[in-house]
């Protein structure tokens, strides 16, 4: 069964519109897309593998070979210094195989003028937080989670 991947990015103000689409050019997979209401974009993507992690430049070589180049996407890099000044940068990503495993999690990203802070949350949290909040057993076994 195939892994499919699906994300997206809240949206959100941007001080330099040229630097972000040409920063994120190179990044095929990534579609910066305009708010209808606002003057705000997001970043979207639905693909056969990872979406913000990597991007893949196609290329041929001498023998006309298919050529895989992977840049590692870095939204430290790539996107924050086009944004403005408090604002928040949101990845959102989903993989399913099928129904049989699905994964999720999520990053932002604070552009605090000084630097940028971050944080994550997955979808797997919720049995750490059941966990602590109901005082249950917690079992991770291969791919899956349960209680006991």
């Amino acid at each position: 069964m195939d892994t499919q991947f699906a994300g997206r990015t809240n949206y959100f103000k941007v001080k330099d519109l040229e630097g972000l689409k040409k920063e994120l050019a190179v990044f095929d997979r990534l579609e910066l897309v305009k708010s209808r209401e606002e003057d705000t974009y997001a970043i979207l993507g639905s693909y056969d593998d990872s979406i913000f992690t990597t991007a893949y430049i196609d290329a041929s070589d001498d023998d006309d070979e298919y050529v895989d180049d992977c840049i590692e996407f870095n939204p430290v890099i790539h996107v924050m210094p086009y944004l403005e000044k408090d604002e928040i940068f949101v990845i959102k990503e989903v993989l399913n195989e099928g129904l049989r495993y699905v994964q999720g999690s999520s990053i932002a990203y604070f552009n605090t003028g000084n630097g940028v802070e971050s944080i994550s949350v997955d979808l797997d949290d919720i049995y750490r937080q059941a966990k602590m909040k109901w005082n249950v057993e917690v079992v991770q076994n291969d791919s899956y989670w349960s209680f006991s």
